[in-house]
Order: structure tokens, then sequence, then C-alpha cells
């Protein structure tokens, strides 16, 4: 964490930091967006952000936010190779005091599969009586 952080914390109000995308189609491409308001003295800095895994891309890069306004981050998952119910974390660093803040959202991608195509359907036996 850079020392200016240190130096000159501020706070943030985030208007949500998690969301549901629902079920999505496997090989899809989401985004979705937080929004945060700098509700503290000092200029509101994003040092980086850091998702769990490379299906996860944050785009955090802005210049300082003053106090009183508003900045966003686009954070966009990848379901490809993915499948069934996925939790997922970013850690966004700011000079909120705290080490990180996190933003977080869950999905279930359906790769297609159904479960009942693997259970073999037995013909009914209609000869015996």
């Amino acid at each position: 964490m850079p020392e200016e952080f240190k130096k000159n914390p501020t706070t943030v109000e985030w208007e949500k930091t998690t969301h549901d995308f629902g079920t999505i189609p496997q090989d899809t491409v989401v985004e979705v967006v937080y929004k945060f308001k700098n509700t503290g003295e000092n200029p509101l800095m994003i040092a980086d952000c850091k998702a769990t895994c490379g299906c996860t891309v944050p785009e955090c890069k802005q210049p300082p936010v003053p106090p009183g306004e508003s900045g966003e981050i686009v954070v966009k998952f990848n379901s490809k190779n993915k499948a069934n119910k996925v939790n997922k974390t970013v850690k966004v660093y700011m000079n909120t005091g705290k080490e990180y803040e996190e933003v977080k959202f869950s999905v279930f991608v359906d790769d297609g599969f159904q479960e009942d195509a693997m259970v073999p359907q037995l013909e009914e036996d209609t000869t015996k009586q």
C-alpha cells in the first residue's frame, strides 16, 4: 500500500458490494458495475484491484475521486470452461484505512449438460405379465 494512502485516508460508501448474475450459459462474458461515493474529506485513490482468477477481470484505474464525488469499478466475468455455481471476490486497494475493500458476485453457469442424460433409459419389458 502506498505511503500516501496511509497519510490521507478517506471513507467510501458503496451502492452495493454483491451481485447475483443468476443463470448464464457457458462461454458468456458478463459484467457488473460497482458504484461508490467518496464520503470522506480526502481524495479517494485506488491503487489496484485483484481478482481470484483470470476468468474475472476488474477495471479500476481512474484518477483520484474528490470528496463528495462518485466513481465506479467494472468487473467482467468469462464463463468459459466454468459450470454450476461460481462465487468470486475482487479486492480493491483504496485509501480507506483498511487493507482492502471487497466486491463479490455469484453466478450459475449452465454448461448445457443435463444430469438426466447420464441415466440410461431402460425400455419397459412388456412381454412379462
